[in-house]
C-alpha cells in the first residue's frame, strides 16, 4: 500500500489557526488524497481515527504522523487525522514505525494520561462517535 491509496481528512483540534490546512498540504505532498480540512473543538492528543475496515490505511498514515495514536472508531466513514495540542504534525516522509497502535470505540476524553504515552488503548467498544452536521465531535 502507498499513500496514494489512502484518503485522509485533517481536523484541527490543536488551537493553532491553519494547522489542518498545513497538515493536509504536507500529506498531499507525500501522496495522500486529502479532503477538506476542518476545525473542531480543541483536544490534547493527536489521533488517527478510522473504521475497522481501514486499519491498514490508518497504520500507513501513522508512519507520517509521529506521536499520533490510532483509534478504531465506529461511526466514522474514513481515515481522519485529528490534530491535538500535543504538537504532533504530519511529515512529508514516513518514519520507521507508528507510535500508537491501540483502538477505542468512540472519541477520547482528556483524562489523565490519555494519549500522552502513545501506547493507545487495547480495548474496543461499539459506541458510535458523536457527530455534528456529519462531522465527528472529539474532545
Amino acid at each position: 500500500m502507498k499513500p496514494g491509496d489512502v484518503s485522509v481528512t485533517v481536523y484541527n483540534g490543536s488551537g493553532v489557526a491553519g494547522a489542518a490546512a498545513t497538515n493536509s498540504s504536507t500529506l498531499a505532498k507525500a501522496g495522500f488524497r486529502t479532503g477538506t480540512p476542518t476545525t473542531v473543538v480543541a483536544r490534547s492528543a493527536t489521533t488517527i481515527q478510522y473504521p475497522a475496515s481501514q486499519a491498514a490505511q490508518a497504520k500507513l498514515l501513522a508512519t507520517y504522523v509521529p506521536g499520533a495514536t490510532l483509534e478504531s472508531v465506529t461511526g466514522v466513514s474514513g481515515v481522519t487525522l485529528v490534530l491535538g495540542t500535543d504538537g504532533s504534525v504530519a511529515k512529508a516522509t514516513a518514519s520507521s514505525s507508528a507510535s500508537g497502535s491501540g483502538s477505542s470505540g468512540g472519541s477520547s476524553s482528556g483524562g489523565s494520561g490519555s494519549g500522552s504515552s502513545g501506547a493507545g488503548s487495547s480495548s474496543s467498544s461499539s459506541a458510535a462517535a458523536a457527530t455534528t452536521d456529519g462531522i465527528p465531535c472529539v474532545n
